[in-house]
């Protein structure tokens, strides 16, 4: 599974993005984070951290990728009007899209604040 989050900072007009890879398991695979500049809308960051992790998840060796977000907004708009766009940009990977409710748990972001 690929957990994302991205987070705004209106301060430095930023945002941070965070993943995380865990296998089947529940076992940590990989991690990564990053800032991205003159972003200020919440959804647009996090489309911003989805298409980050889809190009993050054609490098890993897996035919099927679940993909959680918190943005259920996004979920939504990617599963009626993007899902085209989705499928001709899979090259072999079968993306999965999961809606994850924000926990108190660690979660990708931790990652996105370390990153700032």
């Amino acid at each position: 599974m690929v957990k994302i989050d991205a987070a705004l900072f209106p301060k430095t007009n930023r945002m941070g993005l965070g993943i995380v890879i865990r296998n089947h398991r529940e076992e940590f695979i990989a991690a990564c984070r990053q800032c991205i500049d003159k972003i200020t809308s919440p959804e647009l960051a996090e489309a911003i951290a989805f298409k980050r992790v889809i190009l993050f998840a054609f490098g890993l060796p897996y035919k099927q990728v679940i993909i959680a977000t918190d943005c259920l907004s996004l979920i939504k708009k990617l599963r009626s009007v993007a899902i085209n766009v989705l499928k001709a940009l899979r090259r072999g990977v079968a993306p999965y899209l999961l809606w994850t409710p924000r926990r108190g748990e660690a979660t990708p972001y931790t990652n996105v604040k370390a990153a700032y």
